[in-house]
This record gives structure tokens, sequence and C-alpha cells, in this order.
């Protein structure tokens, strides 16, 4: 039987409905063990992954002040990264990012998710084991290119990924689980840094304890692309680790709301009819806003904690900023999950930007008192909590509401949308790395969340809760015509 042959007679198995064979009782329960086999193949590589790169891409964070006790042992030292050099690294990382991220949702789309995404992971896995033999500020600068090209793509890439396996009250609590991974990464990253700052000057030849933190991150990286490829299924109806009658339930519970795989090839007037939406713009400017929240804290939390208080150095810096990210990690998967049960996407956004506002708003009045100040570093952490129901909305709106709602234009609009946020890996080391006082930088960073606010009210009124959206006025009245 030729591969085409099989395909048919496969649709035309998936196409039997199991509902007209088991009582809606039965039925429910087999889609619940569906989704819960579905939910620990999926989600456990996905969320494993994410976690690695966030470690793998921030990593810098920690290792600015790894080993500042021990003079000509830490990387700021080796490398010279004095004088706004640091910011300039993070920078050039962001600018390439932008650049290779639209493009990343098509190729998945193209060459299928598993060989896509398993491509990307091993790929920054090995740039990141590299970074251990960078001798320059320079070198840094083009290993961190090289990073990159390497990762960009894979988180809107599982954002899309996801609209093929759930649908659209389902996605928030998975997005959750899958970015809290990165929250957590900051505990791992803590821990990791304090143990490889014992191993500094140790091996042949002798390494920094910042080489040493770069190669134990990038080795399992690897392992875990390798994973990804033999064991990351591609699509509900071809997914092996399931059976015939469950993968014929996993399509049918997903009902209009998804992605489907069989949408054909990449269609260019789908791309065009995103850039001509200006909701597209609109929710790419608020995920914008937001994220500057997420690369300030992942890049300068140390930093920020290193300046709280002149005990808090070296080491003790590093353990200190574990506790906030087990904070944001358990929070964000609570809220994304109360997100799908309530079935409401702005009024979460609106908790996180108030959130996090208080804490920029604590560091920019308190500059003395330490209990406040830690207590503002604990608010900073949690900037996922409105970018998760953001993530979610965003693809609701672009599949229900919108005219240009096939693959082609969920792709892009999702991997468009992110590089337009990534900008805040521009945005926000410009303003934590520059010469203003503290105080100043948290007031920049306050209005830009108290943005996002003003515009999550405004979705919320415009287009309703965000998973059972409201019809725009034009569509109102062509209905009504």
């Amino acid at each position: 039987m030729s591969t085409k042959e099989y395909e048919i007679k496969e649709m035309e198995q998936i196409s039997q409905s199991p509902e007209s064979v088991y009582s809606d009782a039965d039925f429910h329960k087999k889609q619940k063990k569906v989704l819960r086999k579905i939910d620990i193949r999926i989600l456990s590589l996905t969320a494993i992954a994410y976690m690695l790169n966030h470690i793998d891409r921030t990593n810098l964070a920690n290792v600015r002040i790894m080993n500042t006790d021990v003079e000509g042992s830490s990387m700021v030292d080796q490398l010279d990264l004095h004088d706004g050099r640091f910011g300039h690294i993070i920078t050039a990382f962001y600018a390439a990012y932008i650049v290779f991220e639209i493009p990343s949702n098509l190729l998945l789309k193209r060459f299928g998710p598993s060989k896509h995404i398993s491509r990307i992971v091993i790929g920054w896995g090995i740039v990141t084991v590299c970074s251990a033999a960078v001798q320059t500020y320079e070198g840094m600068i083009v290993n961190r290119i090289a990073l990159a090209v390497a990762e960009s793509g894979f988180f809107p890439g599982i954002l899309y990924y996801f609209t093929f396996w759930y649908n659209d009250d389902e996605r928030a609590s998975r997005f959750a689980f899958f970015v809290a991974s990165s929250s957590l990464s900051g505990a791992f990253s803590g821990l990791l840094a304090t143990g490889c700052s014992y191993l500094n000057g140790l091996g042949h030849p002798a390494l920094s304890g910042w080489r040493w933190l770069n190669i134990i991150e990038g080795v399992p990286t690897v392992i875990v692309g390798i994973l990804i490829y033999f064991l990351l299924p591609d699509y509900p109806e071809t997914a092996k680790f399931l059976t015939e009658e469950e993968r014929q339930i996993a399509v049918q519970r997903l009902g209009e709301s998804a992605t489907k795989k069989d949408e054909g090839k990449i269609n260019m007037s789908s791309i065009v009819g995103v850039l001509k939406q200006w909701d597209f713009w609109f929710f790419a400017l608020m995920w914008l806003l937001l994220a500057n929240g997420t690369a300030a804290f992942s890049f300068f939390a140390p930093s920020i904690i290193n300046d709280l208080d002149p005990d808090f150095q070296g080491v003790k810096a590093q353990l200190i900023s574990i506790p906030p990210s087990v904070l944001a990690f358990v929070l964000t998967i609570t809220c994304g999950y109360l997100s799908d049960r309530t079935r409401n996407r702005p009024g979460f956004i609106i908790l996180g930007v108030v959130l996090v506002s208080c804490g920029y708003l604590i560091l920019a009045v308190d500059k003395k008192v330490v209990g406040p100040r830690l207590l503002a570093v604990f608010l900073l952490a949690l900037a996922n909590i409105a970018i998760i129901p953001l993530a979610a909305f965003r693809q609701s709106l672009q599949r229900l509401q919108s005219s240009n709602s096939d693959s082609t234009a969920v792709g892009f609009s999702g991997s468009a949308t992110v590089a337009i946020a990534n900008a805040s890996g521009l945005i926000a080391p410009a303003i934590l790395d520059s010469s203003l006082r503290l105080d100043y930088k948290c007031y920049i960073l306050l209005a830009l969340f108290i943005v996002a606010g003003i515009q999550a009210i405004f979705c919320w009124w415009w287009f309703g809760a965000g998973v059972e959206l409201k019809k725009s006025n034009n569509e109102k009245e062509e209905s009504s015509s």
C-alpha cells in the first residue's frame, strides 16, 4: 500500500466517530485517558526542553557574578565585560533572534514538529557547550549570535505545535506548564551556578567556574534533543504512541478550534492577511510590553539581588534567586489552570500586571529596607502570569475570530508576535544596564506594564473573556443586515 493510500485509509477510519460507539460517560472517560497520555508525552518533553532553553539562554545572568570573589576568575574579568559590554552581548543575541524567529513556524509546518524541534534543541545545546571555549568579548558576541540562530523558533514553534493537540479551553493551562518550566529554570540556574563556582580552577587544563557551567548545561540539552526526535509525536492523526481508537478520539475531541494537519502548504495570502489585521499588531505590542518583565528578571535578577544588601554577594545572591523562581513556577501553573477553568484570559493578564507593577513600584520608592525590596524581587518574577493567558488569547483570536484562520495564519501570527515581543531583549538590557538610577529604571518598566494593563482592559471589553470570543462590530453589522 502506498503512503497516500495509507493516509486516505487512516483518515477514513478517523472520520468514524467513536462517539457513535460509546455512551457519553464512557466517551468522556476515554477522552480524559487520551488527554492524559498526550500530556505525559508532549508536556514532559517540551517543558524539559524549554527549561534547558531558558537555562542556556539566561546563564549570563548567573555567570556575571560567579567567582567575583576570586581575582581574575570571573567571566567579567576574563572577557573584559565592563562599560556596558554585558548589555551589548544580550542585545546581539536578541537582534539575531528576532530576525530568525519569524520563519520558524513555517519551517515547522514544512518539515514536521519532531524533526524541526529536535534540530533546534540539539543545535543550541552544541553552541552552549562551545561557549566554554570563548576567550574574548568579541568571541562571546559571535557565540551569542550563533545561539540565537540555533534556538530561534523554539518558543513560538511549541505554541503553534500545541494548537494541533489542544483545544481553546485547554491551552492556557498547557502553555502555563510549559512556560512555568522557564521560571523553574531560575532555581536550577542558581543551584548549578552555585555548584560550578566550586569547580573554579579544576580540570586539565584548569577551567573557570563559568566555563564548567556552560559545559554542564549544554550536554544534557543535546541528549534531550535526540530524545525529542524519537519520542515527540507530530500530529494526533499519526501518533504511534496512541492506539488507532485513541487517535480517532484525539482528533474528534479537538473540534473546530484546533489547527489541522491537512490544511495544505504555506499560503502567502494568509501571511499578508495577518499583517493587515490591527489586532495582530495590538497583541504584539502588549506582549512586547509584558515581555520586558521576563527579560529584566531573567538577565538581571542576580544582579538586582546583589545590589539589595552588601551581604548579598556571590554564592549568596545565587541562592537567593532560587525562591522567587520557585514561586513563579507554582503561580504560573496555577493561574494558567484557573484561566482555563474560569474561561477568562484578560482578568489574569491584569492580575499579572498588577503584581509585577507593585514590585517595580516598591524598588523605585524603597531604597533602604531589605525586607520589602526582597518582596519586590518575588513580585518581579511573576511576569509570566500575564503572558500565559495572553498567548492563549492570541491563538484563540486568530483561530476563531479572524477570516485568516488556516494553519499558515496561525503559525505565522504566533512566530511573528513572539519575534516582535523579543524586542524586549533589546529594550530591558538597555534600561537596566544604563547609567540611570535604579528608581528611574523601575519607573520606566512600571510605565510599560501600566500601558499593557490598559490594553488588557480594552481587550476584555472588545473581545470578551478570550475563550468564546465576541464578534467584532463589523461582523455584528454583517450578521444583522
